[in-house]
């Protein structure tokens, strides 16, 4: 019994069996590395969001008579992960530069992270709106907003998602 032991030992001491396990070691090292890169991969592309969002702001204000006027706007706001540039909007059909306003995320809690448009109060009942912009890694998007006026309650404001533009 004494002599198997001793076989064991001399074979678990043996530069053969350790060079095994530092190879196993080594592909089991590899496969978790690789793993980790996939999952790094995906939490890459789930912070990379780029989105704005459209919703109706009302603001109390006062004319020329000191009497309170409600003028409605469009909100834009960027509800992604990443700083955006507006570049330009186009308001029925009329383009405006906005040569690269910095609109920062909801998410950085930013005070007054919103870009608003007048809406128009001349009963007109039909607005589209079209915006321009870029976002850190110099990709060009674009977002359509339309809305409508309805007299019994208001202005409805309708975002469609984004587009990516291909600048050549």
């Amino acid at each position: 019994m004494n002599n198997f032991y001793t076989t064991t030992l001399e074979f678990l001491n043996s530069p053969f069996l350790q060079s095994v396990i530092a190879f196993i070691t080594m592909i089991i090292a590899y496969n978790i590395g690789t793993k980790q890169n996939i999952i790094n991969d995906q939490l890459g592309k789930l912070q990379d969001v780029v989105e704005i969002h459209g919703a109706l702001l009302l603001i109390e204000t006062k004319d020329q008579n000191d009497n309170k006027v409600t003028k409605p706007y469009i909100c834009i706001q960027n509800v992604g992960t990443r700083i955006i540039y507006l570049d330009s909007y186009t308001f029925n059909g009329i383009k405006y530069q906005l040569n690269g306003h910095i609109l920062a995320s909801t998410y950085s809690q930013t005070l007054a992270n919103y870009y608003q448009i007048e809406l128009p109060t001349n009963n007109q009942t039909h607005v589209s709106l079209s915006v321009r912009y870029k976002d850190q890694d110099n990709r060009t998007w674009e977002t359509d907003i339309l809305a409508k006026n309805n007299a019994s309650w208001g202005w409805k404001i309708s975002p469609y998602p984004k587009k990516l533009i291909l600048v050549k």
